[in-house]
């Protein structure tokens, strides 16, 4: 039995060598529609706000993008290896409030920082001890997590919102914008 090639949809007609030049380079077709439909939204948000894509905003978009290239590297890796993480937006506020707490009761912004971090490879210790040495499902291991981290950050909190910019600034001059 002999493999055969799909045969090219759209054979004749006007269209004939584009429809066959997108037929090879569909992979590159592909790209180039997804960066079309990128410019189209583009341009209907900017039509809908007056604040959208200005200096202002992509100044916060830059500001926000250190912190998300780290949560994504993370997420990719781990996707990657078959697993996923349901836990690290709840973790991410535990680690949160491990910091205003720590800052508020005289800590160093410093030695908050390190509580944070701590905090989260702490509970990413105990998703994957769970996940590979107890061969729990990384979705039920961290669907755990989450749980607890939320209610962790709620009972450290006291469900209040602490306000700590004073006391990190130092640390946390944004790019200017």
């Amino acid at each position: 039995m002999s493999e055969t090639r799909p045969e090219n949809p759209i054979s004749r007609g006007a269209w004939a060598s584009v429809a066959a030049w997108l037929w090879r380079w569909r992979r590159q077709a592909d790209i180039l529609l997804l960066l079309l439909a990128s410019l189209v939204l583009i341009v209907v948000f900017r039509s809908q706000s007056a604040y959208y894509m200005t200096p202002q905003h992509l100044s916060s978009l830059a500001n926000d993008l250190p912190f998300r290239a780290i949560l994504v590297v993370a997420m990719t890796l781990l996707l990657v290896v078959g697993g996923i993480d349901l836990s690290i937006g709840s973790v991410m506020a535990l680690s949160s409030v491990v910091i205003g707490v720590m800052v508020q009761n005289g800590w160093s912004v410093e030695v908050a920082i390190l509580g944070a971090i701590l905090t989260g490879a702490t509970c990413g210790a105990v998703n994957g001890g769970l996940s590979v040495g107890l061969r729990i499902p990384s979705f039920i291991a961290t669907l755990g997590m989450l749980e607890f981290a939320r209610g962790a950050a709620a009972w450290l909190s006291d469900s209040k919102l602490m306000l700590i910019r004073a006391k990190i600034d130092t640390i946390a001059t944004p790019i200017a914008g």
